[in-house]
């Protein structure tokens, strides 16, 4: 892909082409005057572009001796500073720029392997990264800069509509006492159309400071809405750029089953709005006004044309069940359209970038393709003509943030179902997930709040997650262990409900089996480096109806231990080197686990001849009122076979730091048990 500046260049080049061809018509040639010197300024202006020179450090920087902030790192950053600009225009279309400049220091050996790998990463779909620069100086004055052939590419994710990609580098010459600086500047050639901007690192930081410039455009609005930032942290607007500062921010830790980041970290977020829209910001009439638009909305869009009518009289000929229409019209809509979000192998990325989100169910009917709302806005359509009175329901995405009522923002609630009254209740729709079953909500759309479309007084009501009944993991393996302790066997994995949901939708966005396999390995070869994997097989990885279903061989050399006159092993493979969950003694944040979820495991091992239980029983049942429950049994029989059972039932949800103690102490109890051994005696043939 081509830099920002290559595209520039050639969108030029192609003008100047057109202004000096003698074919081109004389009224075609000078189309606007000015447009050609404004072109060559940006283009110079583009090209020439540079950082700004390097700042005086202060010898009293030199002279710090540990972080006040957190003396436990080895590093911290002296100051952090973004300038984020967003701009549009008819000739250049939309645009935005980021300049970064960060200063660091060193205290010791720690902070030398905290800023040993560093990366920048950035969507390449979107733009590139210019202008790297970084450099060591020493406290006698020596400066080492970092040269651009140490800075290398490295692609991080790509799922088939982004590229996460990276730029790659080590500073050059740290040692403990030195400080180090980096100024980088990203260029994309489109807008973040919901920036979000932290304010907390991976290392202590005195200073953040931070200033962005919104786009100006006729019928846009912009606002800026801040999530764990206080008011009094917000600046007076300078020059068009809203400003923001932070001192003393400590270091941001990773915490297992934690809430999502932006519920978490000082951040703030700009975010772009329909100036004709509602802009009251009291929650009741805000939420009122939302529901009235979304109700008018899907009055209009939900009247179905003639194609419409007459698919929806097709789909639920002889269907005499209110359900089995809905689910008929809800088939049709998930399996014969191909779902742009999730099209990969089916639609080209070229081909699918041109497909513009019209919005209007007749389209995406004549077209036979559509993006997730497009989708589920033809099953309203379909709905209303089958003599349902279908209407827009939104609910907030839990991923991104969890919801609180002070949210009078339209874009934490951004998810869109159909919401339809059948046998007494609401069901919600939503077949632009593909994976989603008919009248089920996706677990990060069911914890938190729903606002139905309504002519007036329309209201946020609470969703509630299904049970852990729902959400059900099925493991078996059935296996032998040989006289030297190797473990070979099939696996079988069912994923049922959000289970299934989440991997369908993961496994999705990979290309073929083989990166499918590669990511399972990965996983699997983090708790057992030795084992061996193959001959992966995946079922119904695309239905909504069926669950997914895996299964893998297994081949774990020295997986039981085994002496001339005994044999032990861990009868839980699939807990086998895991380590416990929650290490640290302290909490910062609130636990979240996603959803209620059971997993049951069976596990059959035939032993070598000769072997007989000596001792060794199934773990003690662990009961945790309020939490879940665990329980295993165990089978061993004569000729050797043993047979393992065991459950584990988990209601935990979401959880206060308070709560912490007691959640650490149940997962470590569970670790012990999961790990217990059985032993068996050889037995002398009679």
């Amino acid at each position: 892909m081509g830099s920002l500046f290559q595209m520039k260049v050639l969108r030029f080049d192609l003008f100047l082409l057109n202004l000096i061809n003698p074919l081109t018509p004389m009224k075609d040639r000078f189309p606007r005057a000015a447009m050609v010197l404004a072109a060559i300024l940006f283009l110079f202006a583009f090209r020439f572009l540079e950082a700004e020179p390097w700042r005086d450090i202060d010898p009293s920087e030199f002279a710090l001796t540990e972080s006040e902030i957190d003396p436990g790192f080895g590093a911290e950053i002296l100051f952090s500073e973004t300038k984020y600009r967003q701009s549009a225009s008819n000739s250049y279309g939309l645009s935005e720029s980021i300049d970064h400049y960060m200063r660091f220091r060193v205290y010791n050996e720690l902070g030398v392997s905290q800023l040993a790998d560093w990366k920048l990463v950035y969507d390449s779909d979107a733009g590139n990264i210019i202008n790297i620069k970084g450099r060591t100086v020493k406290p006698a004055g020596g400066i080492y800069e970092l040269s651009n052939v140490h800075v290398f590419d490295t692609e991080l994710v790509r799922d088939g509509q982004t590229e996460i990609s990276a730029k790659s580098f080590a500073f050059p010459n740290v040692e403990p006492g030195d400080i180090v600086e980096l100024q980088y500047s990203i260029k994309n050639n489109e807008v973040d159309w919901m920036p979000v901007l932290r304010f907390q690192e991976r290392l202590p930081a005195r200073r953040i400071f931070k200033r962005i410039k919104p786009f100006e455009y006729p019928g846009f609005g912009s606002k800026i809405s801040r999530f764990n930032f206080p008011e009094a942290d917000l600046s007076s607007t300078e020059r068009g750029y809203y400003v923001f500062e932070k001192l003393n921010i400590g270091a941001f830790v990773d915490e297992p089953y934690s809430f999502p980041d932006n519920s978490l970290i000082p951040s703030i977020i700009l975010y772009y709005f329909d100036s004709r829209s509602t802009s009251n910001t009291k929650p009741e009439k805000y939420w009122s006004e939302l529901a009235k638009e979304m109700y008018k909305e899907g009055k209009k869009s939900f009247k179905p044309n003639k194609d419409i009518q007459d698919l929806a009289g097709e789909l639920t000929k002889g269907l005499s069940s209110d359900w089995n229409k809905l689910i008929a019209l809800y088939n049709y809509c998930e399996n014969e359209l191909v779902n742009l979000r999730y099209s990969r192998g089916v639609i080209t990325e070229k081909a699918r970038e041109k497909i513009k989100e019209k919005g209007k169910p007749q389209d995406t009917l004549s077209r036979g393709n559509g993006w997730p709302d497009e989708v589920t806005g033809l099953f309203g359509a379909l709905a209303k003509a089958a003599g349902f009175e279908p209407r827009w329901a939104a609910m907030h995405n839990g991923r991104f943030v969890r919801f609180q009522a002070w949210m009078v923002l339209d874009f934490v609630m951004r998810l869109r179902y159909v919401a339809i009254d059948i046998d007494g209740e609401t069901r919600y729709f939503r077949p632009g997930n593909p994976f989603l079953p008919c009248g089920d909500v996706e677990w990060f759309a069911a914890d938190g709040v729903v606002l139905q479309a309504a002519p007036k007084d329309g209201q946020l009501e609470l969703a509630t997650l299904p049970d852990a009944g729902y959400s059900v993991q099925d493991r078996s393996l059935v296996g032998t262990i040989d006289e030297m302790g190797a473990l070979k066997g099939k696996v079988s994995i069912i994923y049922k409900g959000y289970t299934g949901l989440d991997m369908k939708e993961r496994l999705s966005m990979m290309e073929g089996l083989e990166e499918r396999e590669e990511f399972f390995t990965d996983k699997l070869k983090k708790l057992m480096p030795q084992a061996r994997f193959d001959d992966f097989t995946m079922k119904n990885r695309g239905s909504h109806i069926l669950p997914l279903i895996i299964t893998y061989d297994v081949e774990i050399p020295d997986y039981a231990d085994v002496t001339s006159k005994r044999l032990y092993f861990q009868p839980f493979v699939f807990g086998k080197g895991a380590q416990d969950v929650f290490i640290s003694e302290k909490r910062n944040s609130p636990l979240l686990f996603n959803y209620p979820s059971t997993t049951n495991d069976i596990i059959t091992i035939q032993l070598p001849d000769g072997f007989e239980l000596e001792e060794g029983s199934a773990p003690r049942p662990f009961e945790m009122p309020g939490f879940g429950e665990y329980k295993t049994t165990l089978k061993a029989s004569r000729s050797g076979k043993v047979i393992y059972e065991r459950s584990f039932r988990q209601d935990l949800h979401s959880l206060p730091v308070k709560s912490y103690p007691v959640v650490k102490s149940i997962f470590y109890q569970l670790n012990i048990r999961d790990q217990h051994a059985l032993g068996f005696k050889r037995v002398e043939a009679e």
